[in-house]
């Protein structure tokens, strides 16, 4: 299974993730699904960790090891189609990234832009409360 985690969802990893970003992240951990991240996803997440380490909400070793998980464990997307269907044009970036690396699922929190879209061509955007369904759904075997 291919997945793309939005921006908002990778930095829960940090921030109070809850039990389904706890989910989320154990079951990326465990090789339940694969990552696909583009040079735009991480620039995106660079940037808001800069932003939030400012801020306080975490510090730059956090910063550092969760940048160092998602290079290492993330299959990376050169993304070459250009895609301009979502409102929020920033967002395009997940959109492209999912096409190009035919991903079956784009986990976001955007309820304004992205969930209400529900489908990009082959895959389906979705919330982390609906991944975890999904993620529940899995043979013992793989969801453990």
């Amino acid at each position: 299974m291919k997945v793309v985690l939005d921006c908002n969802i990778i930095i829960s990893f940090l921030i109070n993730p809850g039990e389904n970003i706890k989910k989320i992240k154990d079951a990326w951990q465990n090789n339940i699904f694969k990552l696909l991240i583009s040079d735009e996803i991480i620039t995106e997440v660079k940037e808001v960790l800069i932003r939030l380490e400012k801020l306080k909400f975490f510090n730059s070793h956090e910063s550092m090891t969760l940048l160092k998980l998602l290079l290492k464990n993330s299959t990376f997307i050169k993304t070459i189609s250009t895609v301009e269907e979502c409102d929020d044009k920033k967002d395009n970036r997940y959109l492209s990234c999912a096409n190009d690396g035919k991903a079956n699922y784009l986990v976001t929190g955007d309820e304004h832009h992205l969930i209400p879209m529900r489908k990009y061509k082959y895959t389906k955007i979705i919330s982390p409360s609906d991944f975890c369904l999904i993620l529940s759904a899995l043979p013992s075997k793989l969801a453990s």
